[in-house]
């Protein structure tokens, strides 16, 4: 999509709702669904006490639901986040990332976990191959994929409302699942598992979740 008719797809998007409404949508009904569905759908990758990096963390919201998810299963999961945003009462601790390169030392975790956040990247490739310096053991990868110009539509339109009034950077840069896997071709991992899947029925996006090991 160009970036006139992206331009105007989202000063449409802006004349039907406004963005307090986006906002109060999002807290108090998206975030909470794609938590609860995230958390079980991560935790199963997660079988063994380890340091984790949530890579793109936000406020740490979905990393201490996985935490605290974990923890009641036996398995002690200790989360550090990193974002190029800091938001306000992070729920875990986060450090600032200067979108290249990550402030840690290779291998100073056993799990890199990366959501929703590739999309966002200007380079994915450059993101996963510091995700995998400082990774020892698995890399975690959630995030979108289309098949047809329906599926991107409503990428776009979730993309909007779940970000822009956060004033997250919207490139809208998703991945055929064959675009993903090419991806993937260029660096030293094995995929272990590939799961896709929608949050509901009706719900405009495909997600793909990825388990590499490195």
């Amino acid at each position: 999509m160009s970036a006139i008719s992206l331009s105007s797809f989202e000063r449409k998007l802006k004349q039907w709702i406004a963005y307090p409404f986006y906002r109060l949508l999002n807290v108090h009904l998206l975030f909470p669904i794609r938590q609860s569905i995230l958390t079980k759908k991560l935790s199963k990758y997660l079988t063994e006490n380890c340091l984790i990096l949530d890579l793109g963390s936000s406020d740490g919201a979905l990393a201490y639901s996985i935490q605290t998810h974990l923890a009641k299963q036996g398995i002690q999961a200790e989360f550090t986040g990193c974002d190029v945003h800091i938001q306000p009462n992070c729920k875990i601790p986060v450090i600032p990332y200067d979108g290249e390169r990550l402030p840690f030392a290779t291998n100073q975790f056993d799990v890199v976990t990366i959501v929703d956040v590739l999309h966002h990247a200007k380079s994915p490739l450059a993101v996963l191959k510091e995700a995998i310096r400082v990774a020892k053991k698995q890399v975690l990868i959630k995030d979108h994929y289309w098949t047809n110009q329906c599926d991107l539509l409503g990428l776009r339109f979730s993309d909007y409302i779940g970000n822009r009034p956060f004033n997250i950077h919207l490139p809208y840069n998703y991945f055929r699942e064959s675009e993903w896997l090419t991806l993937l071709d260029k660096l030293n991992v094995k995929l272990e598992h590939i799961e896709k899947f929608r949050y509901a029925l009706g719900d405009p996006c495909k997600h793909i979740l990825m388990n590499l090991s490195v």
